[in-house]
């Protein structure tokens, strides 16, 4: 149902195309090879779409962004609605439920995410690559038992090796911390995840190498190392954090920021270290490797990392009011995605 709305409401509200992105994002999905923000998910896709004999290829490249947008958007609304501190009891409750809008609806209406989902490019595709591991993750830290859950994560970190920069960055940590616990704890699934990783890399491999751009095998190690993105983590400078900050306070808001610092309290330990630790490498990310494709995704992610705590805040300060918490909750979540609307 979120991605249902999220895609009406992104088809609604998007910007036409202009000539010169349009021919990019036409080059973007065709010539494959290492490009900012490319992932084998947009390469696959990306190529149905622009060979798809009826409409014009453009718009199928928008409808593909939206789709993906769309589902980044239900991936973490799912996220958010299985945590445990949000639904204690298993069920949500209705209070839970607008908690968990106001957290989604920010994201979706954020600068950055808005700009991908409605822009005929990968980095919609590229930010949902991102975040699926370290849902996977979280899941995976909670059930380590789990042989199915763990085997994705597996799969989902391998095809990251292919992906953006700032996915690979950002999802490995996560992967290889709840695959070593596991490993630890003698799991099945453990010892057999490297293989499934291995076979994900290799399919990774393949797809992205299927390109009309010839890859270097220097240029292909250097991405597979991450090699760029320690070259530009080790440049930053304090000024490049700073902005970093201030433009996620502007893409959430002041008031959502103060609201998600209220909710982390409520989250449980292991939520909070899946908050922060996309936050905090969301932003890194965005200061070393600025305003291109790769940066891009690296600010997506710390905005979605904001939802969750912004969520379980407008739950914290409106369940103190009984009876009038569900419309108390409303109210707060109306504000806080308005707010930064307001203030472009």
């Amino acid at each position: 149902m979120v991605g249902v709305l999220a895609s009406i409401a992104y088809a609604a509200a998007a910007p036409p195309i202009t000539p010169a992105g349009a021919e990019v994002a036409r080059a973007q999905a065709l010539r494959g090879g290492l490009q900012p923000g490319a992932s084998v998910l947009w390469l696959v896709l990306g190529r149905i779409a622009v060979g798809f004999p009826l409409g014009d290829p453009l718009t199928h490249l928008r409808a593909l962004s939206i789709a993906v947008a769309a589902g980044f958007a239900a991936l973490w609304s799912w996220r958010s609605a299985t945590d445990s501190r949000l639904a204690g009891a298993g069920a949500l409750t209705s209070l839970e439920i607008a908690g968990i809008a106001a957290g989604v609806l920010t994201l979706a209406v954020s600068r950055s995410f808005f700009w991908a989902a409605t822009t005929a490019g990968p980095v919609a595709a590229g930010a949902l690559v991102a975040i699926a591991p370290l849902v996977l993750a979280e899941r995976g830290w909670r059930s380590p038992s789990d042989s199915r859950l763990g085997l994705w994560l597996a799969a989902v970190a391998g095809a990251c090796t292919c992906a953006p920069l700032a996915a690979a960055a950002i999802g490995w940590p996560a992967a290889v911390l709840v695959w070593a616990r596991a490993l630890r704890r003698r799991e099945h699934w453990a010892t057999q995840a490297p293989i499934v990783f291995g076979i994900a890399a290799i399919g990774s491999v393949i797809g992205l190498a299927r390109g009309a751009a010839p890859i270097a095998a220097g240029d292909f190690a250097r991405h597979l190392f991450l090699v760029p993105v320690w070259r530009a983590v080790a440049n930053v400078r304090v000024a490049d954090l700073a902005r970093a900050a201030a433009e996620l306070a502007d893409q959430v808001g002041v008031l959502g920021l103060l609201v998600a610092a209220a909710g982390l309290s409520r989250l449980t330990a292991g939520a909070r270290v899946a908050t922060l630790w996309p936050l905090a490498a969301g932003l890194v990310l965005r200061a070393a490797l600025g305003a291109n494709a790769d940066g891009t995704i690296g600010i997506i992610v710390a905005v979605a990392a904001v939802a969750l705590p912004l969520a379980a805040g407008t739950v914290r300060l409106a369940e103190r009011l009984g009876r009038a918490a569900v419309p108390a909750a409303a109210a707060i979540g109306v504000i806080v995605v308005v707010w930064p609307l307001l203030a472009r």
